[in-house]
């Protein structure tokens, strides 16, 4: 572990982040990032859409020390302590449309910047970060994520809607940020989904286990088998 800033540590700089991932980092003071040390308000940084997940550290996977700074459009969540430290020796450091989600102490400290309610403390719903290697998880938004068209109104992803948080958010986001939750039928599934699983009608139940292949999707479970986690319960 390093002593500060497990992803990342900077000083006194001009700094814009963009679009980046922070995975399973560990250190003393800001497990992924660390922003500080010199004298208050001698750098700035922009933090923008990026994913801060399952990062370990003393005070908060984001630890700014000393600088002004802006955080927006970002995810932090599955942190080992707090989501954001913000020092009392900071400059001045603005927090919003950002998620929020399983951090293990607060939020945020001071609490105040976690409290904005542009903000969305709920599960991100990762496509899957269910492996043991943080390096295999995958990221980005699924379909019904909650903080897909969740950002700054006055900002656009590529398609033209609505932002969403998160490193695939934004007007520099991929072409293709949103190819794992298009649904052009309209039907509620979206179309990967229904190719993935050899499906398209919403209401059916092809496995018989009670459950439509609507609520088999929100439940990821598999449309086609009725006991996706063979534990000897059926999904429905």
């Amino acid at each position: 572990a390093l002593t500060n800033g497990g992803g990342l540590s900077m000083s006194e700089a001009e700094v814009d982040l963009r679009g980046l991932v922070f995975l399973a980092n560990l250190a003393n003071e800001g497990g992924a990032l660390f922003q500080g040390s010199g004298f208050t308000g001698t750098g700035d940084f922009t933090a923008e859409h990026l994913v801060v997940l399952g990062n370990g550290g003393n005070q908060a996977s984001i630890y700014v020390s000393r600088d002004n700074g802006e955080i927006r459009h970002s995810v932090i969540a599955g942190s080992a302590n707090r989501g954001l430290y913000v020092s009392s020796g900071a400059g001045t450091v603005t927090v919003a449309y950002d998620g929020f989600y399983d951090n293990g102490g607060d939020n945020t400290w001071p609490g105040g910047l976690g409290s904005a309610p542009t903000h969305v403390k709920a599960d991100p719903r990762f496509r899957d970060v269910t492996a043991a290697d943080p390096q295999d998880w995958d990221v980005r938004l699924a379909w019904d994520s909650p903080l897909i068209d969740a950002g700054d109104p006055l900002t656009s992803d590529p398609d033209g809607s609505t932002a969403d948080i998160g490193a695939w958010g934004g007007y520099s986001a991929d072409i293709g940020f949103d190819d794992g939750y298009a649904d052009d039928d309209l039907d509620g599934l979206p179309d990967a989904w229904e190719a993935d699983h050899g499906v398209d009608d919403p209401n059916a139940d092809p496995d018989l286990d009670t459950l439509t292949n609507l609520e088999e999707a929100a439940y990821r479970t598999d449309p086609n088998e009725a006991d996706s986690d063979s534990d000897g319960v059926e999904d429905g």
